[in-house]
Protein backbone atom coordinates (compact mmCIF):
# COMPACT_ATOMS: atom_id res chain seq x y z
CA UNK A 1 0.00 0.00 0.00
CA UNK A 2 1.44 3.19 -0.76
CA UNK A 3 1.37 5.14 2.23
CA UNK A 4 0.86 8.55 0.85
CA UNK A 5 -2.29 8.08 -0.83
CA UNK A 6 -3.61 4.85 1.45
CA UNK A 7 -4.64 3.39 -2.43
CA UNK A 8 -3.85 -0.50 -2.89
CA UNK A 9 -1.77 -1.03 -5.82
CA UNK A 10 -2.64 -3.52 -8.40
CA UNK A 11 0.86 -5.26 -6.91
CA UNK A 12 -1.25 -4.79 -3.33
CA UNK A 13 -4.49 -6.57 -5.06
CA UNK A 14 -2.53 -9.23 -7.03
CA UNK A 15 -0.27 -9.94 -3.51
CA UNK A 16 -4.17 -10.52 -1.54
CA UNK A 17 -5.18 -12.34 -4.18
CA UNK A 18 -2.40 -14.60 -4.18
CA UNK A 19 -2.69 -15.16 -0.44
CA UNK A 20 -6.77 -16.31 -0.69
CA UNK A 21 -5.90 -18.61 -3.70
CA UNK A 22 -2.44 -20.08 -2.55
CA UNK A 23 -2.78 -19.73 1.18
CA UNK A 24 -6.66 -20.37 2.07
CA UNK A 25 -8.30 -21.10 -1.21
CA UNK A 26 -10.74 -23.48 -0.02
CA UNK A 27 -11.76 -21.64 3.11
CA UNK A 28 -11.84 -18.41 1.56
CA UNK A 29 -13.92 -20.07 -1.93
CA UNK A 30 -16.01 -21.57 0.12
CA UNK A 31 -16.80 -18.36 2.27
CA UNK A 32 -17.32 -16.24 -1.15
CA UNK A 33 -19.47 -19.06 -3.11
CA UNK A 34 -21.97 -18.87 0.15
CA UNK A 35 -21.74 -15.09 0.49
CA UNK A 36 -23.05 -14.93 -3.62
CA UNK A 37 -25.58 -17.29 -2.90
CA UNK A 38 -27.26 -15.88 -0.06
CA UNK A 39 -26.85 -12.35 -1.76
CA UNK A 40 -28.60 -13.84 -4.85
CA UNK A 41 -31.54 -15.14 -2.67
CA UNK A 42 -31.94 -11.91 -1.14
CA UNK A 43 -32.74 -9.31 -2.95
CA UNK A 44 -33.40 -6.35 -0.41
CA UNK A 45 -29.76 -7.21 0.71
CA UNK A 46 -28.36 -7.09 -3.05
CA UNK A 47 -30.03 -3.73 -3.25
CA UNK A 48 -28.55 -2.27 -0.09
CA UNK A 49 -25.07 -3.58 -1.11
CA UNK A 50 -25.12 -2.17 -4.63
CA UNK A 51 -26.58 1.20 -2.86
CA UNK A 52 -23.93 1.35 -0.35
CA UNK A 53 -21.26 0.42 -3.03
CA UNK A 54 -22.44 3.57 -5.26
CA UNK A 55 -22.50 5.94 -1.94
CA UNK A 56 -18.72 4.97 -1.51
CA UNK A 57 -17.25 4.87 -5.27
CA UNK A 58 -19.76 7.19 -6.94
CA UNK A 59 -19.45 7.53 -10.66
CA UNK A 60 -15.79 6.73 -10.44
CA UNK A 61 -15.43 3.11 -10.82
CA UNK A 62 -12.25 3.18 -12.37
CA UNK A 63 -10.60 4.68 -9.28
CA UNK A 64 -8.10 2.34 -7.84
CA UNK A 65 -9.59 1.06 -4.19
CA UNK A 66 -8.12 2.62 -0.71
CA UNK A 67 -8.13 1.23 2.54
CA UNK A 68 -10.47 4.17 3.43
CA UNK A 69 -12.81 2.69 0.90
CA UNK A 70 -13.25 -0.83 2.42
CA UNK A 71 -13.60 0.98 5.96
CA UNK A 72 -16.98 2.80 4.80
CA UNK A 73 -18.42 -0.85 3.19
CA UNK A 74 -20.08 -1.79 6.11
CA UNK A 75 -23.13 -3.21 5.29
CA UNK A 76 -21.19 -5.57 3.11
CA UNK A 77 -18.94 -5.96 5.76
CA UNK A 78 -21.93 -7.17 8.01
CA UNK A 79 -23.22 -9.26 5.37
CA UNK A 80 -20.02 -10.94 4.97
CA UNK A 81 -19.44 -11.59 8.96
CA UNK A 82 -22.92 -13.01 9.16
CA UNK A 83 -22.58 -15.42 6.30
CA UNK A 84 -19.04 -16.93 8.06
CA UNK A 85 -21.12 -16.91 11.17
CA UNK A 86 -24.02 -19.33 9.24
CA UNK A 87 -21.75 -21.47 7.23
CA UNK A 88 -18.55 -21.15 9.16
CA UNK A 89 -15.16 -22.72 6.75
CA UNK A 90 -13.98 -24.32 10.04
CA UNK A 91 -16.57 -26.76 11.83
CA UNK A 92 -16.57 -27.12 15.64
CA UNK A 93 -18.04 -30.85 16.70
CA UNK A 94 -18.55 -31.89 19.75
CA UNK A 95 -18.62 -35.28 20.58
CA UNK A 96 -20.12 -37.43 23.61
CA UNK A 97 -19.14 -40.67 24.69
CA UNK A 98 -22.24 -43.32 24.81
CA UNK A 99 -20.67 -44.53 28.08
CA UNK A 100 -17.55 -44.15 29.98
CA UNK A 101 -14.24 -45.24 29.60
CA UNK A 102 -11.65 -46.68 32.05
CA UNK A 103 -8.18 -46.07 31.28
CA UNK A 104 -5.82 -47.50 33.52
CA UNK A 105 -8.30 -46.93 36.75
CA UNK A 106 -9.50 -43.56 35.59
CA UNK A 107 -12.44 -42.83 33.98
Amino acid sequence: MHMETEELSEEDIWEEVNTFVLAGHETVSSAIVWALYLIGLHCDVQEKIHDELDKVFGEDTKRPVTEKDLNELQYLDCVLKETMRVYPTAHSFGRQMPEDTNICGHI
